[in-house]
């Protein structure tokens, strides 16, 4: 699986866009709700969707792709 560069966003299962953090210099942290992706605090909907891409991918079914696309952008004005 291949994972974001710390300066890329990364696209989440849930919905959720989540960016470097940059003060524990370890971690991606949800824009939506701000918790630490893959943490024990990650709401239970969150976690479900990550485990349901996965076990998809052992099934043999196409990973989640975790990359932003090229052409996202966040102004919305």
């Amino acid at each position: 699986m291949e994972y974001p560069h710390p300066a890329d966003l990364m696209s989440l299962p849930c919905g959720g866009i989540a960016e470097f953090d940059i003060e524990s210099g370890i971690s991606y942290r949800c824009q939506q709700c701000m918790v630490t992706v893959g943490s024990i605090a990650m709401s239970k909907h969150c976690k479900d969707q990550i485990e349901k891409w996965k076990n998809w991918a052992e099934m043999g079914g196409k990973e989640w792709n975790y990359r932003m696309p090229d052409n996202y952008t966040d102004d919305w004005s």
